[in-house]
């Protein structure tokens, strides 16, 4: 029991001295001028790129997941032979699905207003 003892609090030890080193090396000060495309100082005239909407790529990845959501859904229909109460197990899928998507309605992410 006191080997398990010191080998716990060893491990406590190697475990919080790393998460020290990894905070001391990650923390740096960051100055105004980091986020500029130059490092030479000079200020921007004007902006060259065009702003991209994170609206679309919400979109994107909203469509990807439910729709991989769907494809996971197809063996279902395979296995129904197999599982006695099939349609209970639909039921709730898919109302966890239709659930996903009135929450994304409620945060508005699928609002097509700019």
């Amino acid at each position: 029991m006191n080997i398990l003892l010191v080998i716990s609090l060893e491990i406590t030890l190697i475990v919080t001295l790393l998460i020290l080193l990894i905070i001391s090396w990650t923390t740096s000060e960051t100055s105004t001028q980091s986020n500029d495309p130059f490092e030479c100082g000079m200020e921007l005239f004007n902006i060259k790129h065009t702003p991209f909407y994170i609206h679309y790529y919400l979109i994107g990845v909203l469509f990807l997941i439910f729709d991989l959501e769907f494809i996971v859904s197809i063996p279902m229909l395979f296995m129904s032979c197999l599982i006695y109460n099939w349609m209970l197990v639909w039921f709730i899928y898919f109302f966890v699905m239709f659930l996903g998507v009135l929450v994304e309605v409620w945060l508005g992410t699928l609002d097509w207003k700019m």
